[in-house]
């Protein structure tokens, strides 16, 4: 079988930003336009929700990432039922 499909783009979400990646005690999040997010939670790779943090809605939010250990996690945005995912690196 022959497919004419040669390559496939995802486009990433563009509607976030998180810096720095990787991260010290602290990373930021600026949003493209205000949203109103109320939850945010940190997951490590295994999948557990190692902090889950209440937000103010706005386009700009710190986390403070000070008690979490060196590793690979995702942020996980929650604005009207829906996720939105952000990988990190924590130093």
């Amino acid at each position: 079988i022959r497919s004419a499909i040669r390559s496939l783009y995802f486009k990433g979400d563009q509607n976030f930003r998180i810096f720095p990646n990787p991260a010290g005690e602290m990373i930021r999040v600026i949003a493209a336009e205000p949203k109103g997010i109320h939850i945010a939670e940190i997951i490590d790779m295994s999948g557990k929700i190692m902090e889950k943090i209440s937000l103010n809605p706005g386009d700009h939010w710190e986390i403070n990432l000070k008690n979490m250990p060196s590793g690979k996690y995702l942020l996980r945005l929650w604005e009207g039922g829906h996720p939105t995912n952000l990988a990190f690196l924590k130093r």
